[in-house]
């Protein structure tokens, strides 16, 4: 059943993928995912890394991710912990779940213009 979801997911992140926003010339990233664990408390965030956050990085003198890697944050405001670079999502939720006790996630919505 576990295999199934995650191949669900799989196309889902694929068909988002291939929408492309009024330009034509970026691509729609696959998406972030904010997880919960059992009580919705201590949350965690899964990331695509994008030049944004690249910048971001740099700035806090974190250079371990390249574009397109994956990511997790998660802590407090003034505590955020960042993973090591995934090199694909599944990798990325099997962290969360194994690691931080993750047991849900939603997704951040894409609006299409």
């Amino acid at each position: 059943m576990a295999k199934k979801n995650w191949i669900n997911l799989e196309r889902q992140l694929k068909k988002r993928k291939s929408k492309t926003h009024n330009d034509k010339t970026k691509k729609v990233t696959p998406g972030t995912f904010i997880g919960y664990d059992i009580k919705d408390e201590n949350p965690c965030m899964i990331a695509q890394v994008t030049s944004e956050h690249l910048e971001a990085f740099k700035k806090e003198n974190i250079t371990k991710f390249k574009i397109n890697d994956w990511f997790v944050s998660f802590g407090q405001d003034h505590d955020l912990k960042f993973s090591d670079p995934f090199a694909s999502h599944i990798e990325a939720f099997e962290y969360c779940k194994n690691i931080l006790h993750t047991k849900r996630f939603t997704s951040l919505p894409i609006f299409e213009s």
